[in-house]
């Protein structure tokens, strides 16, 4: 079993979505065994494109595709998690609290 942790920083936008799209690519495929575990970390996350939400829909598929369980650590900013909420992604996040809890949860299986 395999433990990783996708952060995400500053805007995800288009500006930056071959950055993090490589980066992305290379962590979460990493992620490929069923019962692997991933917390995705928005915490400072200041901006959230359409490109963003695509980025986030596709690693949550790949996710759920390859039987690897994940937790996500929502965003400090307002703005961005309404943002997540009108696209209808809170739901599909699974939301914890803080990185505690998140770490607490991929660590009890």
């Amino acid at each position: 079993m395999t433990i990783g942790t996708l952060k995400f920083e500053g805007r995800i936008d288009t500006a930056r979505a071959g950055e993090i799209e490589l980066a992305l690519a290379a962590k979460a495929g990493a992620l490929d065994q069923r019962g692997d575990r991933a917390i995705i970390d928005l915490k400072e996350v200041i901006y959230l494109s359409s490109m963003g939400i695509r980025l986030l829909v596709t690693t949550i598929k790949q996710f759920t595709q390859r039987g690897v369980s994940f937790v996500t650590i929502p965003p400090d900013d307002g703005l961005v998690n309404e943002t997540l909420k009108i696209a209808s992604l809170t739901d599909h996040l699974n939301m914890v609290e803080d990185r505690e809890a998140a770490l607490a949860v991929v660590h009890q299986g």
